[in-house]
């Protein structure tokens, strides 16, 4: 598993590389079940997970729904083309391409 040092030349192998989770795991996802993991943030990230965490809540509430959003937003790029539309409160709509 990779560790997430960056000396380490496991640590940029597969899709976890820069992190490590421990715990047990029963593979399926939701419930009551925490499995722990070990993150490298850059400074822009980390000055986010500060400000959203300063809103209330822990910074693992914040990820935890950072990661739920994301995957929702990916999702929804994914049926609608790579893009998502917005709509305010005012009417005006604009589209947003995340690359």
């Amino acid at each position: 598993m990779a560790t997430g040092d960056s000396n380490d030349p496991k640590a940029l192998d597969g899709p976890s590389a820069g992190t490590q989770a421990t715990g047990p795991s029963s593979g399926s996802p939701g419930g009551n079940q925490l499995v722990r993991v070990t993150v490298n943030l850059v400074p822009a990230a980390m000055d986010a997970l500060e400000r959203l965490s300063a809103h209330g809540g822990t910074k693992t509430d914040v990820m935890n729904r950072a990661l739920q959003i994301a995957a929702l937003v990916q999702e929804l790029l994914d049926r609608n083309g790579g893009r998502l539309r917005i709509k305010h409160n005012d009417g005006t709509e604009e589209t947003l391409y995340i690359l």
